[in-house]
């Protein structure tokens, strides 16, 4: 069969199946839970993959799974993956009586896209003409999680990162793979006709603890014996502060902080306080330097009042970097799809995908179809047509523009 025609058929297929990928999309959105605990929505992915008689189907660890289905020609191996986890939102009409946690980014959009592309391909003509292998990677935590239970995860699991993709690469899961396709919900507030939105870049971060020590005392017997250390982190933050103005254009450069320790009693002079700082570019030089003149800011902070400053600093996300040949892939499907496709500026957002975008192409880019704001109260599928199955005939073209050509 012709490439062509298969395109014709796969494409036909998703949207003759369309009423049962929106029914995945909507229990998916009814199953939101948290980084790492994705057992329901794992299940149901799991479940459903499972009668599609891929060449293999495993859990990953802790939570997600993965699909393998080889093709009958050989050819490169191209992954899709979808995202798994929740956001906190209680507000949501939609999150989780106990838990709090809510669809409100579109993750379970890009699980139904990942069932709906496997069940096309895994059609036994369609997967006849499929030169190469796909995976279906099904991953957990890409939002941030609570430090607290980054910490019980590591002690009970022995996760190393409190990211889903940063531990899959540190657990060989990329290995083997040519590409990476992948998929985000878009919205400005009201709802946007049909469109893709392809990220061409976005920030990582970096994120430093800084922990200030000083001496306590009695803040009305002798005050003058103490140092305080919360007078450091305050100087810290003004120091901070004037940096900001340093900032060049361009760079997309984020900072954010919290004081999340500052003392315990009115009447004792603080001898401890913390402080977090993230720190956003769009390079890891310009991370270097900014993570740098921080921990060179806390230290001096400290040494201005008789104390000192613990400093330690970790790479969050990586910077995401699309991948040209994948992203001009996608455009000839959009056309051929007739929906326009557009070229996001950079990003001032981080994701963990930057991460496998720093080892393997990548392609990823967000479709219309939505409501309201992300990670907000007001998130809602607008249209599921376009939030469910459209993203799966964009993503199956753009695999079959890789494999077999763009015509």
């Amino acid at each position: 069969m012709p490439i062509t025609a298969v395109k014709e058929s796969v494409d036909a297929l998703l949207q003759a199946r369309g009423e049962r990928y929106i029914q995945w999309g909507t229990t998916l959105q009814c199953l939101p839970e948290q980084g790492f605990c994705e057992r329901q929505s794992t299940a149901f992915v799991m479940k459903t993959l499972e009668q599609m008689h891929l060449t293999s189907l495993e859990p990953l660890p802790i939570s997600g799974c993965i699909g393998r289905l080889k093709g009958g020609r050989p050819g490169p191996t191209v992954a899709v993956l979808a995202e798994l986890d929740a956001v906190y939102c209680p507000q949501h009409p939609l999150a989780d009586s106990k838990t709090g946690m809510a669809h409100v980014c579109g993750h379970h959009m890009q699980g139904t896209m990942l069932l709906a592309a496997a069940d096309a391909f895994s059609t036994p003509e369609i997967r006849a003409q499929l030169p190469g292998e796909l995976v279906f990677m099904a991953v957990p935590a890409e939002e941030m999680l609570p430090q607290e239970f980054v910490n019980k995860l590591r002690a009970e699991q022995g996760i190393v990162y409190p990211s889903g993709k940063k531990e899959l690469i540190r657990q060989s899961y990329f290995q083997g793979i040519d590409a990476v396709i992948s998929t985000h919900a878009y919205t400005e507030g009201p709802p946007v006709p049909d469109q893709f939105y392809i990220q061409t870049s976005c920030n990582g971060f970096v994120s430093i603890q800084c922990t200030f020590r000083g001496k306590a005392a009695h803040t009305a017997e002798c005050p003058y014996d103490g140092i305080n250390a919360l007078n450091a982190a305050m100087l810290c933050i003004n120091g901070l502060q004037a940096m900001r103005e340093t900032f060049p254009d361009g760079e997309g450069i984020r900072m954010s902080y919290i004081l999340t320790d500052g003392g315990v009693s009115l009447s004792t002079v603080p001898e401890k306080a913390e402080l977090s700082v993230q720190l956003r570019a769009k390079t890891h030089e310009m991370l270097d330097h900014l993570s740098d003149r921080t921990q060179e800011i806390a230290r001096h902070a400290a040494a201005m009042v008789g104390g000192y400053a613990e400093v330690e600093a970790s790479m969050g996300y990586e910077p995401f970097r699309g991948d040209e040949e994948l992203a001009a892939h996608l455009e000839a499907a959009a056309e051929a799809l007739g929906v326009p496709a557009v070229r996001s500026p950079h990003g001032v957002y981080c994701t963990d995908l930057g991460n496998v975008s720093q080892i393997v192409p990548t392609l990823h880019f967000s479709v219309s179809g939505f409501t309201g704001n992300l990670h907000s109260a007001d998130f809602a599928v607008a249209s599921p047509v376009s939030a469910y199955v459209l993203p799966a005939r964009a993503v199956a073209r753009t695999i079959l523009n890789l494999l077999g050509g763009k015509a």
